[in-house]
């Protein structure tokens, strides 16, 4: 595997008949798209052996590129006559979670499946977001948000998540790779209905 091209990870599609609690129809005013809300303040979720369940973080070039990928899906979606996806914290936290995990110096992987056995439902249900259907699209190597999302959209199954109108909640979590040796960068983006 060339650490230096890009590798975007299989498009991971779930779907729940029934969920342990319904969503509401509007969207919380607490929840805003873009960087609000996002920093220091809340939990860090850790699983036992230290890994993280999510990643807060206040680094204004990482929420500048997680902000970039979130405008250039909604381009695309707009483009398509979709609603606009609708950044939530919860789901940002998530997401960039997963992408720190993945990195060399904390676990060393590259799967939706966590190596302690969480798919990415299981990793949005610890971080309180309910759903009927989800998605995560991850890849790794591209250097910036218009080379991730163009990997997205020319992968059918990864574009089909973000095509799919169903969704209405996103998160994206960015990550810089370890040291040399590791990937460049991770990048995670979450859906849900």
């Amino acid at each position: 595997m060339n650490r230096r091209s890009g590798w975007v990870g299989l498009a991971l599609l779930l779907a729940l008949g029934a969920c342990e609690k319904e969503i509401e129809d509007d969207l919380s005013p607490s929840e805003v798209s873009g960087s609000e809300g996002d920093g220091q303040e809340g939990p860090t979720l850790i699983l036992p052996n230290g890994h993280p369940l999510n990643w807060l973080t206040d680094d204004a070039a990482v929420l500048a590129f997680e902000d970039e990928v979130h405008a250039l899906i909604n381009a695309r979606r707009t483009s398509l006559n979709l609603p606009p996806l609708v950044m939530q914290v919860s789901h940002r936290r998530a997401a960039r979670g997963h992408s720190r995990h993945m990195r060399l110096d904390v676990h060393a992987f590259f799967d939706h499946d966590n190596p302690e056995g969480l798919s990415p439902g299981e990793r949005l249900r610890a971080n309180g977001v309910h759903w009927n259907h989800a998605a995560e699209n991850i890849a790794s190597g591209q250097l910036t948000p218009a080379q991730v999302v163009a990997d997205w959209i020319n992968s059918p199954g990864h574009r089909e998540n973000i095509d799919d109108p169903r969704y209405r909640r996103t998160g994206i979590g960015y990550q810089v790779g370890a040291s040399n040796g590791d990937y460049p960068t991770y990048w995670t983006q979450v859906f849900t209905d």
